[in-house]
């Protein structure tokens, strides 16, 4: 995986989401990876993941993390300026300096998964001049070719 600070204009992810939660003991972080991925088993089933697709102008798959009512959210998504549907989320991304970390995987959610261990466990400790100062971060998925999904990870940063 790399790493870069890249600019981006604002952006709007609509999503469908649900609260996530640490379980107990060494299972705690586990507990979040399954309730993630249940939420991608649940909007793709139940046709909401297509409803946002239709809406967005590209194919393009976004999860996001957010502190949002003083739960953590986790969502579904596309990037629109649509207006959102019900019980989704429009969520707003500030045009802003961004953390960037890129790499690939056998399935999406594997992408997700190793895309938010490296921006967090890794590349936010190595940036230097910048710091994470909170708000919403997303990953994105680019390509999906004969099982090897590449994508990014998109965390907002300030120089300090």
């Amino acid at each position: 995986m790399t790493y870069s600070i890249e600019h981006k204009t604002a952006f709007t992810i609509l999503g469908f989401g649900r609260t996530v939660q640490y379980g107990e003991g060494a299972d705690k972080f586990a507990q979040i990876t399954r309730q993630k991925q249940a939420l991608w088993e649940a909007v793709t089933a139940d046709g909401r993941l297509k409803q946002l697709t239709d809406m967005a102008p590209d194919s393009h798959l976004f999860a996001v993390n957010e502190a949002y009512q003083n739960e953590m959210w986790y969502y579904a998504g596309v990037a629109s300026d649509a207006e959102a549907p019900a019980n989704a989320r429009a969520i707003s991304f500030p045009e802003s300096q961004y953390l960037v970390v890129t790499g690939s995987a056998a399935t999406a959610g594997q992408l997700f998964g190793m895309l938010e261990g490296e921006a967090f466990g890794k590349a936010l400790g190595e940036i230097g001049d910048y710091a994470y100062v909170g708000g919403p971060n997303a990953a994105v998925v680019l390509s999906d070719v004969d099982g090897d999904v590449t994508g990014e990870m998109w965390i907002p940063v300030q120089k300090h």
